[in-house]
């Protein structure tokens, strides 16, 4: 079990931070984590058609694996990639698979400081007079559970031969994307998988990723856009 240590700030900075995220907008940030692998040099040097294979396909049903395989197609059309029209005349079987891990528990510690004035003889009880200025006086601790959800996607190639001679074939390129917050939905977060993962299709990353995405990004907007 993890123990992760936050520092609460006293009230009144929590309200000036909580006025400056509201300038900045509503729209949701997601923490990304990208591995990504790929043996060729260039996306297009392994064919420019191809089909999608989703072995998720049975289990979610036609309306899902649709709306999947469109937030796919689009991404891979940024590379210049394009569907062929069944998979004998594909270049490359493009593979994706997804989902989501069962909850992580994680204790977290909070620490608030706690503002105040000492006591001093004479002093009446209620609020300190105009003008005192507080002290910090110490901070108080609780100990909360939090829950932790990774959704996940994975995105490979392989030549067009491996699914008609039913082999499976060696990656051309893969990309593998995580998404860990304390959300459920992972409908929801697919789209952000995807357009994450459309950057390093054709790329090599040194070791894993990290990096922030915005729910307005151009890449997240253009994806759930469709084609």
């Amino acid at each position: 079990m993890e123990t992760m240590h936050h520092l609460v700030i006293s009230s009144g900075r929590l309200l000036l931070m909580t006025a400056v995220l509201i300038g900045a907008g509503c729209a949701s940030t997601y923490d990304v984590s990208v591995m990504a692998t790929s043996r060729i040099a260039g996306v297009s040097r392994g064919g420019t058609s191809f089909v999608i294979h989703d072995p998720n396909r049975a289990a979610l049903g036609e309306l899902r694996t649709a709306e999947i395989g469109n937030a796919l197609r689009t991404a891979l059309s940024a590379h210049g990639l394009h569907e062929a029209a069944d998979s004998k005349t594909a270049d490359l079987v493009v593979e994706i698979t997804y989902g989501i891990d069962p909850a992580k528990v994680s204790r977290v510690e909070h620490q608030e400081f706690v503002f105040g004035r000492p006591v001093m003889p004479g002093d009446r009880l209620g609020p300190p007079p105009e003008g005192v200025a507080r002290e910090l006086m110490g901070y108080s601790e609780t100990i909360s559970t939090e829950f932790t959800r990774e959704k996940h996607v994975s995105i490979c190639a392989r030549g067009g031969r491996a699914i008609a001679e039913e082999q499976p074939g060696e990656d051309f390129w893969r990309v593998h994307v995580v998404i860990a917050n304390d959300s459920e939905d992972l409908r929801g977060h697919l789209p952000v998988l995807i357009s994450a993962a459309m950057d390093f299709i054709g790329r090599t990353t040194d070791g894993e990723v990290t990096m922030a995405m915005r729910d307005d990004d151009s890449a997240i907007q253009f994806v759930r856009r469709g084609l």
